[in-house]
Order: structure tokens, then sequence, then C-alpha cells
């Protein structure tokens, strides 16, 4: 459930005054964090017309340069990493990778699988995880959860033959 402000047709125009714009600004990344973890979006397309950037109820949608402008933030404060040089496209980070990589391991201690072997794959589609919530993750979220762990000494990970089969043994 959106805030009420999401209805406010101003919100979705850039203010020219800078403390209303440094407000509207933190209201559109709460109501993004929000909006992401509700969806379960880990990914989120700057240019994608369905994403919560659109309020079709108020038909009123953000401008790219907004959109911009709101995801710079979000990077800058380390709630979002670019996927790629364009920058189109982040990983949103509504839980860090270091809060998923201490659900992953509470999860491991917690079903005895210390010492064993997962795939990736396993840990974000398999049916031994399949009500946790980490189960579904985006594969790129749940790399650097397990980079996280490796270097808390926690898990290894280590690849097969090919990328696909990149694996992590928990300690």
């Amino acid at each position: 459930q959106p805030p009420e402000s999401y209805n406010f047709p101003p919100l979705f125009t850039l203010q020219p005054v800078l403390t209303t714009r440094e407000r509207q600004v933190q209201l559109w990344i709460d109501i993004l964090l929000s909006w992401c973890r509700a969806k379960s979006v880990h990914v989120l397309d700057i240019n994608d017309a369905s994403s919560v950037f659109t309020n079709a109820s108020i038909d009123r949608s953000l401008n790219a340069d907004f959109r911009k402008i709101i995801m710079k933030e979000l990077v800058s404060r380390g709630n979002a990493e670019w996927c790629d040089k364009t920058q189109q496209r982040a990983l949103i980070y509504w839980r860090k990778p270091s809060e998923w990589a201490t659900l992953i391991h509470n999860w491991v201690v917690a079903s005895g699988n210390t010492d064993n072997v997962f795939t990736v794959f396993e840990l974000i589609h398999g049916d031994l995880v399949a009500s946790e919530e980490f189960h579904g993750l985006e594969t790129d979220m749940m790399v650097k959860a397990l980079k996280y762990l490796e270097k808390q000494k926690k898990a290894e990970l280590f690849t097969g033959s090919d990328a696909d089969s990149l694996g992590v043994k928990f300690f």
C-alpha cells in the first residue's frame, strides 16, 4: 500500500525549491524501497513504464531525468548499484547483501547444513529453501551475499565446469 503522497500529483514533478526537492527525493526513495520490498523486486529498470515511477490512477509518471536523480541518490546512499555502465538498470538493496547473508547463514545453521555443498541455483530455487525469504532472490544479489559470507569465513564459493554451476560450501 503506497503512502497518501503517492497520489499527490506534484510528487511526480521535480520541485524547484531545494528543501522541498530534498524532501521529495526522500519520499521517492522511501516509496521505491517499500514498493520493491513488497513486490520482491531486486532489479529495477528506470525505463519500465509499469514500475513504481508511474501512477496510472492519477495519470502521472516521473520523467527520465527525475528517475535518474532518484536512482543516483539511491546509489550514493548504498541502497542500489548500477547493473552496467548505461545506468538504466539497478540492483535495489531494500535488504543489503550483508542482511541476506545473515538470513542465509541462519538457515544453514538452523537446518543443519553446515559442511554441505549447494549450487547457487539450489539456494535460489530449491525445495529446501522454498519457505525462506531468500527463495527466488536475484542471482547477483545471492552471489553478493555468499561473497560476504566467504569474507567472514562462513562459506567458500567455487565454480564447476561452467559459469552456471557456481557452488558454495558452508562452514
